[in-house]
């Protein structure tokens, strides 16, 4: 009886913690999330390069839609002997 006199301070905190968290992430256990402009705006940017590599079966490296010329890398890029390709699917 002792020591669950000690224990039950320690039990209220974790019970507290746990009840906490549901309460925080309750929006992503109800399936709701973010709207993130990035991913957005990601299609966007990409679109002319894709249609390019639709078309001819080439990677561009540079779009002319964006801040009046952009590399490309940062959004749409082909690495052929990428070893963590597997991981990334």
């Amino acid at each position: 009886m002792e020591i669950l006199k000690k224990l039950l301070p320690h039990f209220i905190a974790v019970a507290a913690m746990y009840l906490l968290s549901i309460i925080y992430f309750l929006p992503a256990f109800q399936g709701k999330t973010l709207s993130q402009h990035d991913l957005f705006s990601h299609r966007g940017m990409k679109q002319e390069v894709q249609q390019f590599y639709d078309e001819t079966g080439e990677a561009s490296y540079w779009s002319n839609s964006m801040f009046g010329g952009m590399p490309t890398y940062q959004f749409f890029t082909k690495y052929e002997n990428n070893i963590f390709r597997p991981a990334l699917k």
